[in-house]
C-alpha cells in the first residue's frame, strides 16, 4: 500500500521476527522477575543490548546496508532466549511439566485476547508518529527523530526497571 522499497519491506519483515523471539523471552523474564531474580533479568537485558551492539557495529564497520543492521536483532535474540531458558531451568523456576491439552486452547486464546490488543495498542502508540512523519520528511530526519525518541524511552526504562524490581518484593512483604 506504500511506496516503500524492497529493502525497506525486507527490513520490516526481519524486524517482525524479533517479535517472535520476544513472545518467548517476555514470559521467561516475567517468571524470573516474579521469583525476585531481577538480577538475572537485568544481566540478560544487558547481554541482549551488548550482543546487539557488537553485531550491529560489525555490520556497520563492514559498510553493509540497513537491512543487515535490522538483522542484528534476529541474530542475537536466540542467544538471549537460550540464556533465559537456561536461567529458569538452573534455578528450577519453570512451570509444571509441559503437556498438550487442546481442549483448553480456545479458553487460553480467549483469555489472552485482551493482552494481545493491549500490546498492539502500545506498539501502535509508540510508533504511529514515525509512520505519519514518514510521509512528510526524509528517512534521515526520521532516523534523527527515532534516535532522540528511543533515548527518551531508554531513560523511562530506568523507572520501569525500578518498578519491576519493587513489585515482587512488595508482594512478598505483604504476604508475610
Amino acid at each position: 500500500f506504500t511506496d516503500y522499497s524492497d529493502d525497506m519491506i525486507l527490513g520490516i519483515g526481519l524486524y517482525t521476527i524479533t517479535y517472535f523471539f520476544s513472545m518467548f523471552i517476555a514470559p521467561l523474564a516475567s517468571l524470573l522477575s516474579g521469583n525476585e531474580r531481577v538480577d538475572i533479568v537485568s544481566i540478560l537485558a544487558v547481554v541482549m543490548q551488548v550482543s546487539f551492539m557488537v553485531v550491529a557495529a560489525t555490520f556497520l564497520l563492514l559498510h553493509l546496508d540497513f537491512v543487515w543492521l535490522v538483522l542484528a536483532g534476529p541474530i542475537t535474540m536466540p542467544l538471549v532466549l537460550i540464556l533465559h531458558i537456561w536461567a529458569v531451568r538452573r534455578y528450577h523456576l519453570g512451570p509444571p511439566k509441559f503437556r498438550i491439552n487442546p481442549g483448553m486452547w480456545w479458553a487460553v486464546l480467549k483469555a489472552g485476547l485482551p493482552f494481545a490488543f493491549i500490546q498492539l495498542a502500545i506498539t501502535f502508540a509508540l510508533r504511529v508518529d514515525t509512520i505519519v512523519l514518514s510521509g512528510y520528511v526524509s528517512d534521515e530526519m526520521i532516523g534523527w527523530y527515532n534516535t532522540a525518541y528511543n533515548l527518551t524511552l531508554t531513560l523511562t526504562g530506568f523507572a520501569v526497571s525500578f518498578n519491576n524490581a519493587l513489585f515482587p518484593t512488595l508482594t512478598r512483604e505483604h504476604e508475610t
